[in-house]
């Protein structure tokens, strides 16, 4: 069973939808021909494609802008020259300083388990503990 090409065209579209203007019709685009490739089965397989697509097109044009900023000759250049480049430019990437990570860790409600992940395991223990009891006396 394959999905309806009503729901497909919708979850290529929503999408589409979180890149910016520029890049929604090369997305929608990549997720199509995903879709050609490998007929989802079901929604959920649908969704996983096109995010998968979504993602591969947006690290490839990151990669060509980086080459793009690096000098004309990068762009032109052959692949052995293009990966030396690039891994230049990682070199001279700033790191960002610990303290300054865990400071968007804790701005970023979202992700605050990863600030002491000690802690985090034994409350997981903990009330791994207290359920397999629950159980056992229910048993």
């Amino acid at each position: 069973m394959t999905v309806a090409f009503d729901v497909l065209d919708k979850i290529s579209k929503r999408v589409a939808y979180d890149v910016g203007h520029g890049l929604q019709d090369d997305v929608r685009q990549e997720i199509w021909v995903k879709f050609l490739l490998y007929p989802p089965p079901n929604r959920a397989y649908a969704w996983r494609a096109a995010k998968s697509a979504r993602n591969s097109l947006w690290r490839h044009e990151q990669r060509w802008w980086r080459l793009r900023d690096e000098g004309e000759g990068a762009l032109c250049a052959g692949l052995g020259v293009r990966v030396k480049v690039l891994a230049a430019a990682n070199a001279r990437r700033v790191v960002m300083p610990e303290e300054e990570r865990l400071e968007r860790l804790r701005a970023n409600h979202r992700r605050w388990y990863h600030l002491n992940l000690d802690d985090a395991r034994a409350n997981s223990r903990e009330r791994v503990r207290r359920h397999r009891a629950r159980q056992a006396v229910a048993a």
